[in-house]
């Protein structure tokens, strides 16, 4: 004979019908909170504000850029000895390492919208 539940419980229970379960009560998505309350400008200064961090050398910042314009680095598979990763510019010259850090300078006085932009086309010059 099953132990009877106790009243409380009654509203967590699953209902017939409802395939999900109780879960998260609809509509009241964090995300659509944000989108309503932030205005553009406000939009703007957020996005100026992430922009001057990475420029200014905060790691967290610039991961957030990357991760958001490139998506999230994949988990990558060694080849070679262990821990033989070499370095992502060892193969660019030094006129394509000063071409990336000019860039990087020039968007430094870009409005937030037009740096995204030009970061998310950027491509590393080739000789």
């Amino acid at each position: 004979m099953p132990h009877p539940r106790p009243d409380w419980l009654a509203r967590y229970q699953f209902k017939r019908g409802n395939k999900g379960g109780p879960g998260r009560p609809p509509n009241r998505s964090i995300t659509a909170a944000l989108l309503a309350a932030l205005t553009p400008e406000d939009k703007d200064k957020i996005a100026r504000t992430l922009i001057d961090r990475a420029l200014a050398g905060d790691l967290p910042s610039i991961r957030e850029i990357w991760d958001r314009l490139e998506g999230k680095p994949v988990a990558r598979q060694e080849q070679g000895d262990p821990g033989d990763f070499g370095s992502p510019f060892e193969d660019w010259s030094e006129d394509e390492l000063r071409a990336t850090l000019k860039f990087i300078n020039d968007i430094k006085t870009s409005t937030s919208e037009t740096a995204c932009r030009r970061i998310s086309e950027y491509r590393p010059p080739k000789d």
